[in-house]
């Protein structure tokens, strides 16, 4: 009778080390899917519209058909310069937290692409990064 108590004994332990140890995965997890935070979106219709870059004379009109142009009147060029499908235009989309814009190159009849991580849109303030610098571009009338 002394065996079967040691067992019971050394089956409880070994119930209670399970239960301790499911108890901690199952916190650990929550902590994971807790702490993780989902993506930011943003709308489409906040980007549409003319942007400056903070510190140039460089510009972005944004349009609703998902086309655009980008121009620098340091450089003697304004946006009537800018014609379809020619340097300076482009075409871009939104997903998320994640704007992609391809330029058009007219020498090679082919696209520039750039892919921005967006961390602020709203009515005044556009400012994303790239792998190598962070924009801030605030939006103006024309």
């Amino acid at each position: 009778m002394h065996a079967d108590k040691q067992t019971a004994t050394r089956h409880a332990h070994h119930i209670r080390a399970a239960l301790r140890l499911i108890t901690l995965c199952a916190l650990a997890m929550l902590a994971v899917t807790c702490g993780r935070e989902e993506p930011e979106s943003f709308d489409r219709s906040d980007l549409i519209g003319y942007w400056q870059l903070s510190g140039t004379n460089q510009f972005y009109h944004y349009l609703n058909n998902g086309t655009g142009k980008f121009w620098d009147e340091d450089d003697d060029v304004t946006e009537e310069d800018i014609m379809e499908n020619g340097n300076g235009y482009f075409t871009w989309t939104l997903s998320g937290s994640t704007l992609r814009l391809n330029f058009v190159i007219e020498i090679n009849q082919g696209g520039v692409p750039k892919v921005y991580n967006i961390q602020t849109l709203n009515s005044t303030t556009l400012k994303y990064k790239d792998n190598a610098s962070t924009k801030t571009l605030k939006r103006i009338k024309k």
